[in-house]
């Protein structure tokens, strides 16, 4: 144990000052500190008067009763959250009267004073204790602390079991006779922990150790091989004169508490902590995460990856690879969110693969062909589908006959939609989604599994035409009347074309016969207009902007409404040259000309 312990405290400066001098000389003079195991049913507080200035005290397992005094500078250390409990009515269970002392590890519980007391001792003003990862509940005061001038760092820890939400396991928190005990917030530098619940009385399997080393490469190594969990810390300019704690632990159940849902199935949790953000934008923590001491036959092996619970959501790791030689997975985080959220290594239940990865930003002129197109799943698999441009409940249609693939493995290279479906697909963007079943569930049903394309040349940005005038409402006379609109781009433009129904009809039964422009108007969004000699409250204006290749928008007014403002009688209009838009001849031109030109509106309106 000596020799396991010394090979993990290490480091590369002589003089930090403050707390990270008591850091340095706890943890990082492990190479000749010694380790004294107490078992339950020893005394911890002879362990601790036998022990010498920076050894540790390791206590195993169990529940100890007594009243402990801290005389000595040493690190006591919990394995499997040992229970400390006060052997005296109204006593504290520990008391801190010395400087350079870390307490990590155990659940500190059931005394009507203080769970833990830090004695005030003039050492103690420049080498506060260190207080993480304990489980400090259900007692009188959490911790409290003498010292007025310079607080113990009590960061990282449990306050209690009770309420609710984000005040799960806060100081204070509950009602009645369940409420937490407190901490001395006057003296007592300390963050909430991870709002960490029970599951069947079971809080946490905190495991810490602290491990400072650097080298002349700007790294701090973190390793805690008994959590399994690495932890390197590199990039930036590295102070290490700033770090005030560092510490990594592992929880046998979720350490968070919320309606924020797991992008997989969790298979261990995890806490890296570093109290100050020093090193920049650039600075990175790069994880090795081992699993092989749990369960992952839920999961897929090669689908495990490392999430934060940042601002809220859970972020992936960069760089992730999964080792399944050595059964453990390397990912990245900046060390920026690493500020008090858990990690959780998740693995999915089902792995889909499509080969090429989707290009929609590449238009493509032939039906996509999957070359790969495979599924693995922990459980058997009963049938595949797929939808076009949608994922509802309803219109799936089989891949397979339904009658089940009766493996986890399913594979199809050369899969694609069928020539009848390719050509009803229209210039634009479009989406396949995928759903299967399996012998528990069925995956893909809210449109997760999906394949973008787009078909056509280059596609201007997707965006929609809008008539802005005439708009529902408005009345036009013979009044000229300016007709506005605004359109995706206006580069690459071959045509806008106008269109008129006066029944809001633009299907083939004479709307598309009622053309009000078909010469090329460019990029304009306007077009000065005089309606027709009649009276109708359904009129509508179609948009319909042509590109150069071939990719087409179309934009439908709201109806609105013509007022009938003249007779044969009184008015007479005023000559037009033939090549006018509006004249008998030139309308009668356009009529016949719109027979050639009829653009295709993907749509009809009623």
């Amino acid at each position: 144990m000596n020799d396991k312990m010394g090979g993990r405290w290490t480091v590369g400066r002589a003089i930090w000052t403050s707390l990270v001098l008591a850091f340095l000389f706890l943890f990082a003079s492990g190479a000749n500190a010694n380790v004294i195991d107490v078992f339950e049913g020893d005394s911890i507080t002879a362990a601790i008067d036998g022990a010498d200035l920076g050894d540790t005290v390791l206590v195993h397992q169990g529940t100890y009763t007594e009243d402990i005094v801290v005389n000595q500078g040493v690190i006591l250390r919990g394995v499997d959250n040992p229970t400390l409990v006060n052997a005296s009515p109204g006593a504290n269970i520990i008391e801190i009267r010395t400087a350079l002392v870390a307490v990590t590890g155990f659940n500190i519980t059931g005394t009507s004073v203080a769970g833990i007391l830090v004695n005030g001792s003039p050492d103690l003003d420049t080498t506060k204790p260190v207080v993480v990862y304990n489980n400090i509940y259900d007692n009188g005061v959490g911790l409290e602390n003498t010292l007025t001038e310079y607080p113990t760092d009590a960061y990282r820890n449990f306050w209690g079991k009770y309420g609710s939400g984000p005040e799960k396991g806060k100081p204070g928190a509950g009602s009645g006779t369940h409420v937490n005990n407190d901490v001395d917030v006057h003296t007592v530098n300390y963050e909430p922990w991870l709002t960490a619940y029970s599951i069947n009385g079971n809080y946490t399997d905190a495991l810490l150790q602290l491990d400072q080393g650097c080298d002349q490469t700007n790294m701090l190594i973190l390793n805690n091989s008994e959590a399994g969990i690495d932890v390197v810390i590199s990039g930036g300019t590295i102070q290490f004169d700033e770090i005030t704690n560092m510490g990594s632990a592992l929880y046998n159940a979720s350490p968070y508490h919320g309606s924020v849902t797991l992008p997989g199935t969790a298979v261990k949790y995890y806490d890296v902590y570093v109290k100050n953000y020093f090193g920049g934008s650039s600075a990175v923590a790069s994880m090795e995460i081992y699993y092989g001491d749990v369960d992952i036959s839920g999961v897929l092996e090669d689908t495990l990856t490392p999430y934060v619970l940042h601002d809220s959501r859970w972020e992936a790791a960069s760089n992730v690879v999964v080792d399944s030689v050595h059964q453990k997975v390397h990912g990245t985080f900046p060390v920026s969110v690493l500020d008090g959220s858990p990690i959780a290594l998740v693995g999915q239940s089902h792995k889909v693969t499509i080969l090429p990865h989707p290009t929609p930003n590449t238009p493509i002129s032939q039906k996509p062909v999957f070359t790969t197109f495979t599924i693995e799943s922990v459980d058997d698999i009963g049938a595949v589908y797929y939808q076009l441009d949608g994922h509802s409940s309803v219109g799936w249609n089989p891949i397979l006959d339904g009658t089940g693939i009766g493996t986890g493995l399913w594979e199809n290279p050369g899969w694609s939609i069928t020539d009848e479906e390719w050509a009803d697909v229209t210039n634009g963007t479009h989406t396949l989604y995928f759903r299967f079943t399996t012998t528990s569930s069925s995956v893909g049903d809210n449109g997760e599994i999906s394949w973008q394309f787009t078909r056509g040349g280059v596609v201007p940005p997707v965006s929609p035409i809008v008539i802005t005038s005439p708009k529902a409402g408005d009345t036009l006379t013979r009044t000229p009347w300016l007709i506005t609109w605004t359109m995706p781009t206006p580069e690459n433009v071959l045509s806008v074309d106008l269109w008129f129904a006066r029944d809001g009809d633009f299907t083939m039964r004479g709307g598309l016969n009622n053309p009000l422009h078909l010469a090329t108007l460019g990029a304009d969004t306007s077009y000065l207009w005089r309606s027709p000699n009649f009276q109708t409250d359904t009129a509508k204006i179609a948009v319909v902007v042509i590109y150069n290749d071939g990719t087409q928008f179309v934009g439908i007014s709201d109806n609105f409404s013509l007022a009938k403002g003249y007779s044969f009688h009184a008015y007479k209009p005023t000559p037009k040259t033939p090549w006018q838009l509006g004249s008998g001849i030139s309308r009668a031109v356009a009529v016949l000309g719109s027979w050639f030109h009829k653009p295709h509106i993907p749509y009809v309106i009623g």
